[in-house]
């Protein structure tokens, strides 16, 4: 019974989103030219070349032995072998996705347990300074130091969840050889390129969600719409009108998130479950947001342009239909991770 309920709203749900994309078929193929354009100009230069780089290292060990030095730091603050404070640290500053590839890749070599993978990836998550600094600081802001700001209060977001969630769960590597090996560069390039082809496939699939918001939250002030849709699609940022300094804290939250785009991007290059994850992102994101406040002071962050008078959002009708749109989504992603678990 429980499975007909299921099939018949799914049926219902394709039969809807069907008839719209045939009546806003001249929108959606704005939205989607849009989408591959973001592809090439910001995905693949951000992603592609990290990917490889990463895989590379992961291939022949020499991750195992390139943190030896940094040691006291990842044993005694992080309690992490230093080959997984590797992994951590990749996963923060070379973008999104690459921190659950390289996990899923130890994963699925037997280099860690499914308990560590989760572990490890709940906290190996956030935005390489190209993007954020090039995305939030250049594009959006005209300040380097404006995306400096967002890109260290994430990465500090996740080094507290880091402390805090090691301690509790011991993550740790199995025994493996201690000889470096030859790597595939054609497989890791090609497996690279398999990844990036599907993260920007789940992008421009995503143009439709993007269309459907745009649609509902039609009504509101567009720096507002901007905001929510961001949670969506986090590179809707960089059209905020009015950037502010009172804003950061506000991008650095969605930046922690990332966006629901980007989570199923992560579900396109890893089998592990995102619920962890998803559970993390409810602590990072006041977190992040928390030291942004902090750095913006710290650096004496000033904006000399009109929108520094400030920024305020809007709770109307329009923006409450698009929150509670969020909140759904957000527990879509949860429920789906765990019937994929089972």
């Amino acid at each position: 019974m429980k499975r007909k309920a299921c099939i018949i709203i799914f049926c219902i749900l394709t039969a809807a989103i069907y008839t719209y994309s045939v009546i806003r078929t001249g929108q959606i193929s704005d939205d989607i030219r849009q989408c591959v354009q973001r592809c090439i100009n910001v995905i693949i230069p951000s992603l592609f070349i990290y990917m490889v780089f990463a895989s590379l290292i992961i291939q022949t060990g020499i991750y195992r032995f390139l943190f030896l030095p940094l040691v006291p730091i990842s044993k005694y603050i992080f309690r992490l072998p230093a080959s997984l404070f590797f992994v951590f640290v990749m996963g923060n500053i070379c973008g999104y996705p690459i921190g659950a590839s390289l996990i899923d890749e130890m994963y699925n070599n037997g280099e860690i347990s499914e308990k560590t993978a989760n572990s490890l990836l709940a906290i190996s998550y956030g935005g390489g300074p190209s993007f954020l600094i090039g995305m939030v600081g250049v594009t959006l802001y005209k300040s380097e130091t404006a995306g400096l700001i967002v890109f260290i209060s994430c990465i500090s977001a996740n080094a507290v969840l880091a402390v805090i969630l090691n301690i509790i769960t011991k993550p740790g590597v199995k025994e493996t050889s201690s000889f470096l090996t030859k790597p595939d560069l054609i497989s890791v390039i090609s497996s690279s390129a398999k990844s990036i082809f599907k993260i920007c496939a789940v992008i421009v699939s995503f143009s439709v969600v993007c269309t459907i918001i745009n649609d509902v939250l039609a009504g509101i002030g567009k720096d507002t719409g901007v905001i929510i849709k961001s949670f969506f699609e986090i590179t809707n940022i960089t059209n905020i009108s009015q950037p502010s300094v009172k804003m950061l804290p506000i991008i650095s939250a969605i930046s922690s998130l990332g966006g629901m785009c980007i989570l199923l991007q992560l579900k396109a290059v890893t089998v592990l479950s995102l619920k962890p994850l998803i559970l993390s992102r409810i602590i990072a994101c006041p977190l992040s947001a928390a030291f942004c406040i902090l750095y913006t002071k710290l650096f004496k962050l000033k904006l000399y342009t009109p929108a520094l008078a400030g920024y305020t959002i809007s709770l109307e009708k329009g923006s409450s239909a698009g929150i509670i749109l969020t909140l759904a989504l957000l527990i879509f992603l949860i429920i789906t991770t765990e019937k994929a678990d089972d």
